[in-house]
């Protein structure tokens, strides 16, 4: 079951993206969680690094957090 959900999904993002539609209708193929933006390293593609102001610092709570895998663990 697992193998056909995924290449289910992974015919959606492929179709999403060819016809150029902006919602999608998948589950992303990779996520990437950053559970908190407190750095001081200068990283040169990162807002963080790059001092964005437009973004608060801080991390996100264990709940948040604990939500989103929860959710996104069955795809």
């Amino acid at each position: 079951m697992f193998n056909l959900r995924h290449r289910i999904n992974r015919i959606l993002i492929k179709l999403s993206y060819h016809l150029k539609i902006s919602r999608l209708f998948s589950m992303p193929k990779m996520l990437s969680l950053d559970p908190t933006n407190l750095c001081d390293l200068k990283c040169p593609l990162c807002p963080t690094g790059l001092r964005d102001k437009t973004v608060e610092r801080g991390s996100i709570k264990l709940e948040q957090f604990k939500t989103i895998i929860d959710r996104l663990a069955k795809h």
